[in-house]
């Protein structure tokens, strides 16, 4: 810094650089609340798919163990489609026919 020659010079450093500082938390406020926004849409979610080949007729004991998910639950059956949930109660579809 430069050299300090009264309170007025002090005070206007000390103002200048509390403003660059306050400017950059303004900064990372407003990015925050612009995610905050769009968090329940598809802004910055993207999809996965996996592919793994299961044995058939699986029941759901072993469906778990070879997804390998943890709370894994089945939660109906229509025409060999086993519909589950796991972890925050997304639905998911498994489909146990063969192709």
């Amino acid at each position: 810094m430069e050299k300090i020659k009264n309170t007025r010079s002090f005070m206007r450093i000390v103002h200048r650089y509390l403003g660059y500082f306050m400017a950059g938390i303004m900064t990372v406020y407003a990015f925050s609340g612009i995610i905050l926004i769009y968090r329940d849409t598809n802004f910055l979610k993207s999809e996965k798919e996996y592919h793994k080949v299961l044995d058939k007729n699986l029941n759901e004991k072993q469906l778990k163990t070879e997804l390998k998910m943890k709370g894994l639950e089945v939660t109906s059956e229509k025409d060999n489609v086993l519909y589950f949930k796991v972890f925050r109660k997304k639905l998911y579809r498994l489909n146990t026919k063969l192709l």
